[in-house]
């Protein structure tokens, strides 16, 4: 495997065991960019804990803008998740657009504007960018059915995020069989909504057998 995709899988497998036990289940031409993908999630998601000034927050998550944007041709590379993620994003065909709203994420954490709308179109957006990877580039025409299942992920109110977790669930009997992968982690919703802490082999059964049988992702 290519040095920038090994650290990629690497940070994930360390960072988001979940992420990672999900890509798995994934066809193995796609895990690569995968694990680039939530490799990234993980690095704009630390952005906020690793600085002490919202300016050097800032100076790190406008770099990723410009090295997604062709801006830094000299110095993404030298940085193994942007080099593999460029790479993912060209032979995926990827917009850029929900790589920018993951961004805008971090960005409303840093300013701490109380804002909770960046935090659902990041879910949304990650869900939809790991569609699209698993239907081999092609737009799988999910964007009602990632909407709600990142409100679901990510809204502060219980009552409102199983609201939208079973009307993620009605819509993803249409959804192509390819991208199940992607909503693989909407198996863990209900269990943290209902204040459970559960331990990590627990989480991992729970994914294994949303995975063999894909009904249960929303149940």
């Amino acid at each position: 495997m290519n040095p920038a995709f090994a650290h990629c899988e690497q940070l994930v497998r360390d960072a988001d065991k979940d992420r990672f036990l999900v890509t798995l289940f994934a066809p193995a031409q796609h895990r690569a960019a995968l694990f680039a993908l939530y490799a990234f999630n993980i690095e704009i998601a630390r952005v906020n804990a690793a600085v002490t000034q919202v300016l050097a927050g800032e100076i790190r998550l406008q770099w990723w803008v410009e090295a997604l944007e062709g801006k830094r041709p000299e110095e993404a590379p030298a940085n193994p998740v942007a080099s593999a993620l460029i790479e993912a994003i060209a032979r995926y065909r990827l917009p850029l657009d929900p790589f920018i709203d993951i961004i805008e994420a971090s960005r409303a954490d840093l300013y701490k504007t109380g804002d909770v709308e960046p935090a659902l179109r990041a879910s949304t957006a990650l869900i939809e960018l790991a569609a699209r990877i698993l239907n081999d580039g092609e737009d799988p025409d999910i964007a009602e059915l990632a909407r709600h299942a990142g409100i679901a992920w990510s809204s502060s109110d219980d009552e409102r995020a199983l609201r939208h977790l079973a009307e993620a669930g009605r819509l993803a009997t249409t959804a192509p069989a390819a991208i199940m992968p992607a909503l693989l982690p909407m198996v863990l919703v209900r269990s943290a909504r209902a204040g459970k802490v559960l331990p990590q082999w627990r989480r991992q059964w729970l994914i294994w057998r949303a995975a063999r049988d894909p009904r249960r992702i929303f149940r």
